[in-house]
């Protein structure tokens, strides 16, 4: 048997990565074919119903993988059911899997010659599904044809910076415990580096250094920024310090790191031209500023070939331009 996961709405990559580490909590045998579904073992069912409940996930409990995926799509957010099989899932319920590409047209298509459950599909040969859907019927057919019953891997976490200080007694006072907490803090964006980090987190250690109680958040934005990750630190070690329990240590942990992308930079600053002169110029000196105005180009006469009339603000810029252009 084996569980399937899934994530629906808006989420972020951090928010993704904090729900596997639950997972990981609760079992090592994690598959993650692509972002969003979680394949996992049933180690502890119990934390795993509650993870799935309170994190509202789509999941469900079946023989295979495709059987497990094709339930999650169709099941209750928060509740974790176990099925025999998927013959009995809609059509519609592929719409939810991303890489087969199907849209609402196709399974309307589908409606309309009776195949409204995956058993019915099951039924037709790849030469029919690829006549009616091309490339994307051949994936249909190889999807729901597919057994794959090799075993779960073990999952190995993400790289992640951590940063403890330990206590000879135990604090209770917040005065020495958020010194404790700047310390940490800076050790471990010195040890960031170059990259982000998308998640922080702070723990209570207790006499053999395991975390007793633990606060996470979830930043908007990566940062290295030690002021901007201190704020969030420091509110989320005062929430651990309303309680009476002893601090043996403190745990300071940055997750979800990413190393954010180049950015190609100029290396020597562009040259002014027309246009930018004309924007620096106009507000002091507009009022004494002339334009040439061409009245007749074939002219040989000075005053009938042009004259220079006033540079106004409205439209000056545009207008030496375009007579530059003429020029």
């Amino acid at each position: 048997m084996i569980m399937s996961m899934q994530l629906y709405g808006l989420y972020t990559d951090a928010y993704f990565d904090s729900v596997v580490e639950l997972v990981h909590s609760c079992t090592p045998l994690i598959s993650l074919p692509v972002r969003g579904r979680i394949y996992c073992g049933l180690d502890d069912i119990h934390n795993l119903r509650l993870l799935v409940s309170e994190h509202r996930l789509r999941a469900a409990i079946s023989n295979t993988r495709h059987d497990a995926l094709l339930q999650s799509c169709v099941a209750v957010p928060g509740r974790v059911d176990v099925h025999d099989g998927a013959d009995n899932v809609p059509s519609s319920a592929l719409l939810h899997i991303k890489e087969l590409e199907l849209d609402r047209h196709d399974i309307e298509r589908l409606s309309l010659f009776g195949l409204d459950t995956v058993s019915t599909l099951r039924q037709l040969t790849r030469q029919h599904l690829q006549a009616q859907f091309g490339i994307r019927g051949r994936n249909l057919y190889h999807f729901l044809h597919q057994h794959d019953d090799s075993p779960l891997p073990m999952h190995v976490p993400a790289a992640s910076v951590v940063v403890r200080e330990r206590y000879d007694d135990a604090l209770r006072e917040p005065g020495p415990i958020m010194e404790s907490l700047e310390r940490c803090a800076g050790q471990a964006c010195m040890l960031l580096a170059s990259q982000y980090t998308w998640r922080v987190e702070v723990a209570c250690l207790d006499r053999a250094d395991k975390p007793t109680s633990t606060r996470e958040r979830i930043l908007r934005s990566g940062t290295n920024a030690l002021r901007q990750l201190l704020t969030h630190l420091q509110a989320l070690t005062r929430e651990l310090l309303t309680g009476a329990r002893p601090w043996w240590g403190l745990q300071v942990r940055y997750a979800s790191l990413a190393t954010p992308a180049a950015e190609q930079t100029l290396m020597f600053s562009p040259s002014a031209d027309a246009e930018n002169v004309l924007r620096i110029l106009l507000p002091r000196y507009g009022h004494v500023m002339r334009k040439v105005v061409i009245e007749n180009p074939w002219s040989v006469i000075p005053e009938d070939f042009g004259k220079c009339v006033p540079l106004a603000l409205g439209g000056a810029i545009d207008a030496s331009m375009q007579q530059g252009q003429r020029r």
